[in-house]
C-alpha cells in the first residue's frame, strides 16, 4: 500500500511549514468541542429540565454550528498557509524578534481565533437553560462575525496579505 501511494505521488502542500501546528490546533479544537457536546448529552433532569427534555435538538444545533466552524477553519487555514508556495516576508522588528516573520504572526493570530471560538463553543454547551443556550449561540456567532470583519479590515490595511484570497470578496 505504501508503495502504491509513492507511485501515485503524495500530495504534499507547497508550504508545509505550518502543517503540524495547524493540524494540532484543529484537532484540539475538535476535541474541546467534543467534550462540550458530550456534556450537553450528559445533561441530567435535575440540572436543567429544558435542556434534558430537548437535548438532542440542542445537540444537533451545536453540532451543525461546530461542523461549520471546523470545516471552514480547516479549509481556510489550509488555503491561506499551506496550499501555495510562500515567499518569506521578514518584518522590521526588534533584534530580539528578528527571527519572527509576518507569516508567523498571521498563523499565530489565526490559530488564536480558532482557539477562542472553541472556548466559546464549549461555553455554549455548558448553558443551564434554553435561553442561556441561545444567547450563548448569539455570542458565538457575533464573535465570528466580528472576527471576519476584523480580518477584512486587517487585510484591506495591508497588514496581512492572504495568499488564497479567502478574505476578499471579489
Amino acid at each position: 500500500m505504501q508503495q502504491e501511494r509513492r507511485e501515485q505521488g503524495e500530495r504534499v502542500p507547497y508550504y508545509p511549514r505550518y502543517e503540524p501546528s495547524i493540524r494540532v490546533v484543529t484537532v484540539f479544537f475538535a476535541a474541546v468541542l467534543g467534550f462540550g457536546l458530550k456534556h450537553l448529552l450528559d445533561t441530567v433532569k435535575k440540572d436543567s429540565l429544558e435542556i434534558y427534555t430537548h437535548k438532542w435538538l440542542f445537540f444537533l444545533v451545536a453540532v451543525f454550528i461546530f461542523l461549520r466552524f471546523l470545516t471552514g477553519s480547516a479549509n481556510n487555514l489550509w488555503l491561506e498557509h499551506q496550499k501555495y508556495k510562500r515567499v518569506e516576508r521578514r518584518r522590521e522588528l526588534a533584534k530580539l524578534l528578528s527571527w519572527l516573520t509576518r507569516d508567523d504572526v498571521q498563523v499565530t493570530f489565526s490559530l488564536s481565533w480558532l482557539t477562542f471560538f472553541g472556548l466559546l463553543g464549549v461555553y455554549l454547551c455548558y448553558a443551564g437553560t434554553a435561553r442561556e443556550f441561545f444567547w450563548r449561540t448569539v455570542y458565538l456567532l457575533s464573535a465570528t462575525f466580528l472576527g471576519s470583519m476584523f480580518q477584512v479590515l486587517w487585510s484591506s490595511a495591508n497588514l496581512s496579505r492572504p495568499i488564497g484570497n479567502g478574505a476578499t470578496f471579489g
